[in-house]
């Protein structure tokens, strides 16, 4: 479970480091049930299910755009399990 309470990741925290809430680490940016300002916007992250602010997660490449549909992550170790999940999914030739 994610140090946070948030999601169902390894022990650690949902970046795998245990890290503080909004911490930077391995040049990645947790972030977790971000507060949107004006003119920004929360988007949900499809791994965890927290929020984190749209303009942040874009800044950081921390989304991915598939069949359409952009998909955002809160850091980049969920971008990551997403991106494995996807390609287990995939079948082989």
């Amino acid at each position: 479970m994610c140090d946070n309470g948030h999601g169902n990741h390894q022990a650690g925290g949902c970046c795998g480091g245990g890290q503080a809430e909004g911490s930077q680490h391995g040049g990645h940016h947790c972030q977790h049930d971000a507060v949107a300002g004006p003119g920004d916007k929360l988007v949900t992250c499809v791994v965890q299910g927290t929020t984190t602010l749209r303009s942040t997660a874009e800044a950081a490449g921390l989304f991915r755009d598939l069949e359409g549909q952009r998909y955002y992550f809160c850091c980049r170790r969920c971008q990551d399990l997403f991106d494995a999940e996807r390609l287990a999914e995939s079948p082989t030739t």
